[in-house]
Order: C-alpha cells, then structure tokens, then sequence
C-alpha cells in the first residue's frame, strides 16, 4: 500500500509539478528527480504517464468521494513536514495526548481502502 502511495505521488507531480510549493523538501526531491516532470519533452512518455495517473485517479473515483479526498489527504497534498492533520491527531492521540475523533478514524479508514484498491 505505501508503493502504491508514492507511486500516485510520483505520477501526480511529475503531471502537475508546475503547481508544486517552492520550499524545503519539495525542492529537495524535485532537486534529486524524485518528483517533477519526468518525460523529457517526450510526449509520447508525457501521455503515458497521464494514462497511468488517470487510471488511479480512477480507481480511487470507484471507490467513492471520501476514498478519494483521504487518499489525496494523505499521499498528495503539501504536507511533507507533518500532516495531514487528521493523521496528526490520531498519532497524537495514540501517544495519550488527545482522544481521538471519529472523523479521522473514518479518514484513516477511507485512506487504507483507496490505497489497497491502488496495491
């Protein structure tokens, strides 16, 4: 499951990397080629890539709306020092700092479904 997460990572940003935040650890894998476009100027490569991100993004879409945001929660959006804040809480609170919240144990368990139906 957590390759199939990195995999949707890769693929979203080597697509959308014009979109990316410019700092700190962004900046430091797209710096070694982890994330960024990937193709070269290769269309031919570009549209695979699309395919393959689309396919994804589809089988997340199969999985429903909620599937689909706490997969995007958790393996897209601009959180690479911490977050997303729900996974936040719900580490905190397994540490007994907090009591965990039903909403985020429905997102952790929305995310683990789109990332099995991903693997």
């Amino acid at each position: 499951m957590r390759d199939g997460g990195r995999v949707l990572f890769k693929l979203y940003w080597a697509h959308y990397a014009a979109l990316a935040p410019s700092g700190g650890l962004y900046r430091d894998l797209a710096a070694r080629g982890v994330v960024g476009p990937a193709t070269g100027g290769n269309s031919e490569k570009a549209d695979q890539l699309e395919a393959a991100l689309n396919r994804r993004l589809a089988i997340l879409d199969d999985c429903g709306r909620d599937v689909r945001l706490a997969v995007e929660s958790l393996c897209i959006d601009h959180h690479f020092e911490f977050g997303p804040a729900w996974l936040d809480r719900l580490i905190a609170a397994s540490r007994g700092r907090c009591l965990a919240q039903e909403d985020d144990r429905r997102r952790l368990c929305a995310a683990l479904i789109g990332l099995a139906a991903l693997a």
